[in-house]
């Protein structure tokens, strides 16, 4: 399995990428100095950016990889079901969300009032937990191409996917676009730099696109799928994994899980 990337995105639950009023805005302070020339202060200025962005693109790649490794159906199957819609509090970071029990994957986590990581599993487009009615989608062998798995941590970077567009993915993307659909195209990331098999989509005239790196099919069966990130509430970092079957879905993917947790969130 190769590395992915994500960053923070969506803090709003407006209806969609090219509404979000409340991104957040990657800016620096200029570095002021009296004693200093301006020869003195070019060089620093983008060593510290340099810097900056080597680390957190470093600390996320790590970060990611936890995030989507083992997600097979044997670990899908392991996780704990419930039909229970029983409502669960759980404070992540400065923020509480509400909601029910089947939408959790580990019974572990059913049981904690405070979490560093919750996860969570949704069924698309009813953006359910797991019930009687949709148990064929959530217990078979193979993980459906209609389940969202959902990531809320504590938010560690106001940059996200979108933000970073420029910054760091522009300097890894390769050969010509692909027009998937009229506001969407998809260009290949580099595998010389690690990223095997991948591809990131982009929303087209936004300034603030809708952003996702998505792995295509793996020679040993892996399955094909894309990674986003929002920010929500105050604090926190969701990133939804998806099938890339969903990919025409995306603007109502991307509405309907802001509208989902933003509501979900006291």
């Amino acid at each position: 399995m190769s590395f992915s990337v994500v960053a923070n995105t969506r803090s709003c639950p407006g209806p969609g990428p090219s509404q979000n009023r409340h991104r957040a805005a990657n800016t620096h302070p200029p570095l002021t100095g009296q004693n200093n020339s301006v020869d003195e202060e070019l060089p620093r200025t983008g060593n510290l950016k340099l810097i900056v962005i080597i680390s957190i693109f470093l600390a996320l790649l790590m970060a990611t990889f936890q995030l989507i490794a083992g997600y097979a159906g044997a670990e899908l199957a392991r996780a704990g079901h419930t039909t229970s819609t029983r409502i669960h509090r759980v404070q992540i970071g400065a923020d509480i969300i509400s909601l029910p029990a089947n939408m959790i994957r580990f019974s572990s986590q059913r049981r904690m009032i405070e979490a560093n990581k919750l996860d969570i599993y949704l069924h698309w487009p009813t953006l359910k937990g797991y019930s009687e009615q949709l148990k064929p989608v959530f217990d078979g062998v193979q993980i459906s191409n209609r389940i969202i798995f959902v990531n809320l941590v504590p938010r560690f970077s106001e940059l996200d996917m979108s933000a970073r567009l420029e910054p760091i993915y522009q300097n890894f993307l390769i050969g010509p676009q692909t027009l998937i659909d009229n506001n969407l195209v998809s260009q290949q990331l580099d595998p010389g730099n690690g990223f095997i098999n991948e591809y990131l989509i982009v929303e087209k005239n936004n300034p603030n696109p809708f952003t996702a790196r998505c792995v295509k099919p793996g020679v040993n069966g892996e399955s094909a799928y894309c990674i986003r990130d929002i920010n929500i509430g105050e604090s926190l970092s969701l990133t939804y994994r998806f099938h890339s079957d969903l990919i025409p879905q995306w603007l109502d993917l991307e509405q309907g899980i802001i509208g989902k947790f933003s509501a979900m969130l006291l």
